[in-house]
């Protein structure tokens, strides 16, 4: 049993790595997913002319236009398929291959219905909200729930509360206000 569980957390952590493509120092910023047909932008981080074309199955042109200051330029795009979407970005003469996660949109509803289910069902509303948030990580993260975790803690709750004091004073309150229900509730009043 203790194997299983070694081979199940090697796995994981394969299954955890990276799809995208590295588009660091490469003149385009893309988002980490997007929504099936509904618009998203990419910034351009760099002047000249461009072209945006889609490489999956047969080639086509999807933006074109000219990015000058003040930079970056951002590109609206709309993709109506699902999965990993190849694009290739032409800059004067600069290429740079890279792929989009594309969700069907109907998935970005369910996060927050779990998390109202799992409130009403065992009635503790931050673990339903942990939830809601592991399960939004993994749909975004390849569908990977070990990644879906790691995301969830590292990219999305300490970086929502390192950055900004005045998340943590609403989570303080919360509890705070939660455990003072509690005890008015265990003293009868």
């Amino acid at each position: 049993m203790r194997h299983v569980s070694w081979i199940v957390l090697v796995v994981s952590f394969h299954l955890a790595s990276p799809a995208f493509a590295d588009t660091r120092g490469a003149p385009v910023v893309i988002p980490a997913f997007a929504l099936r047909s509904v618009p998203f932008e990419i910034e351009i981080t760099k002047g000249g002319t461009y072209t945006i074309f889609h490489e999956g199955g047969q080639e086509r042109r999807i933006a074109e236009g000219v990015c000058r200051e003040p930079l970056p330029c951002k590109v609206s795009l709309t993709l109506d398929e699902s999965g990993f979407v190849p694009l290739r970005l032409t800059l004067d003469r600069e290429r740079v291959r890279f792929s989009v996660r594309v969700i069907p949109g109907w998935i970005s509803i369910l996060p927050p219905l779990l998390a109202i289910g799992f409130a009403i069902w065992f009635r503790e509303v931050v673990l339903a909200l942990f939830f809601g948030i592991w399960f939004g990580a993994t749909c975004i993260f390849t569908y990977n729930p070990f990644t879906g975790l790691l995301r969830s803690v590292d990219h999305y709750i300490l970086e929502s509360l390192t950055k900004d004091a005045g998340h943590v004073t609403i989570i303080l309150f919360s509890l705070l206000l939660g455990g003072m229900v509690g005890v008015i509730a265990k003293s009868g009043a």
